[in-house]
């Protein structure tokens, strides 16, 4: 029979509700991908390798924490869980422990996840809080493989669940690239066993191909999987004129995906991204079509914000898919927030909520802000900040943020120069100096 964990690589969707049919909730549920178990990384992606960032920066964002909270319908906030992030010596995550704070200051474990590395692999390892013995449970009950090519792409996925002891074969996912590395196929596959758990076969259960032009833009969408109630195969896709459309940036904006009935095109989906200039996807929403129009409620959808002081490159051993995983989300600076907003069958309705909380890294193991080419120093800084760099440019940008992300100063620098910062409250704050191109981040300390 076949095994379904909600653990496992494919994390379904909630529900799209709102009248919507099987066949539409399986179509999102292939084209895109819900976010990681705790919005946390029990799936890596299909794009982006894991690997040790050996930095020539000063400082890196290392992801420390994330809180994940929500509310149903017009009930108050509440905290769910708190991700602990841990590294190993090469600056890779190692471990991901989730835990609820209560009130008398004691952790209420709940899931630990480990990784493991080697040149082409990732492993993946799921434990549980166990209440009885008071510890962590002695063997891990979902394992995941991942296998990547020498680009650094995922190529395949294999997930295996634990029975009696021994590991079976539960789900796995081949990825296909063509030549100039863009994401072209991916196929589901479940493992069907006999009723004593011994023999079996691999099935496809959803196959997604993705057409794309020279430029590496998407044309068309096919998607292939069976319906829920008929246990046959149906097909669904992009709209021939005007289904996939991209602004002038190159983001891909809006997706419209139906089939064709006896000739006719029948909507069944819409898709809409919106991205700031940056690159940054703000929000990804869904829309059913009604009797005659789209409607104008979404059906759900994710809101996302960002620290824009900060580039994604400079987060330490970290992929972008760590936070949401689909294959038009961008993402170019350090995610603040993602806000999902869902709804049942039932006209019930909630919100999710994970905040991502960071910390500067010191990768020179000094205090003072230098790279080969630019030095800031003292730090912390009480009213004069020593600016020095090497360059062939005669000035630097030099810019000031505080912890919200807000810029609070900026001026141009020459090679040497002493700036007065002493008006400026005490506290911490972000800079970023740029030269020649380059930009520099880092940690600056206001006493």
């Amino acid at each position: 029979m076949k095994q379904t964990f909600t653990l496992s690589i494919l994390l379904l969707v909630v529900s799209l509700s709102f009248g919507q049919s099987n066949t539409q909730r399986s179509f999102k549920n292939i084209f895109r991908k819900e976010k990681q178990h705790c919005k946390a990384f029990a799936r890596l992606g299909s794009n982006v390798k894991v690997h040790s960032l050996k930095s020539t920066q000063a400082f890196q964002q290392k992801l420390d924490y994330s809180i994940e909270d929500g509310k149903y319908q017009d009930d108050d906030w509440t905290v769910y869980t708190r991700s602990d992030y841990y590294y190993n010596d090469d600056n890779q995550v190692s471990e991901v422990i989730g835990y609820r704070e209560l009130d008398n200051g004691e952790k209420d474990y709940n899931y630990k996840y480990t990784y493991t590395y080697d040149d082409n692999k990732m492993y993946y390892l799921e434990f549980w809080w166990d209440n009885e013995t008071n510890g962590w449970s002695t063997s891990a009950y979902y394992r995941e493989e991942y296998t990547y090519d020498t680009d650094g792409k995922l190529t395949n996925y294999l997930g295996k669940y634990r029975e009696n002891g021994a590991w079976l074969d539960d789900y796995r996912i081949t990825y296909n690239h063509n030549v100039n590395g863009y994401l072209i196929s991916e196929v589901y596959e479940y493992y069907e066993y006999d009723a004593n758990l011994e023999k079996g076969e691999w099935l496809v259960d959803e196959s997604l191909d993705i057409a794309r032009n020279a430029d590496g833009k998407i044309t068309s969408i096919t998607a292939e999987m069976i319906e829920d109630d008929s246990d046959e195969y149906v097909t669904l896709t992009t709209k021939a004129e005007g289904g996939v459309t991209y602004n002038a940036n190159g983001d891909l904006i809006q997706l419209i995906i139906g089939f064709t009935d006896n000739g006719v095109w029948v909507n069944t989906l819409k898709l809409v991204m919106e991205f700031d200039d940056n690159g940054n996807c703000l929000s990804d929403k869904s829309y059913n079509y009604g009797d005659t129009d789209w409607e104008e409620e979404m059906a759900e959808g994710t809101e996302f914000t960002y620290y824009l002081n900060y580039d994604f490159s400079e987060v330490m051993g970290i992929p972008k898919s760590m936070y949401y995983d689909s294959f038009y989300f961008t993402m170019n600076n350090i995610m603040h927030t993602d806000t999902e907003y869902w709804s049942d069958d039932d006209d019930t309705y909630g919100i999710d909520r994970t905040t991502y909380y960071y910390s500067d890294i010191v990768s020179t193991g000094v205090e003072n802000i230098e790279s080969a080419d630019i030095i800031l120093y003292p730090n912390p800084v009480e009213s004069n900040l020593q600016v020095s760099f090497s360059s062939n440019s005669n000035t630097a940008g030099l810019m000031l943020y505080n912890i919200s992300g807000e810029l609070i100063f900026s001026k141009e620098v020459a090679g040497e120069e002493s700036i007065n910062i002493e008006a400026l409250s005490s506290g911490i704050y972000i800079y970023k100096i740029t030269v020649d191109g380059d930009s520099k981040n880092g940690k600056l300390i206001k006493k």
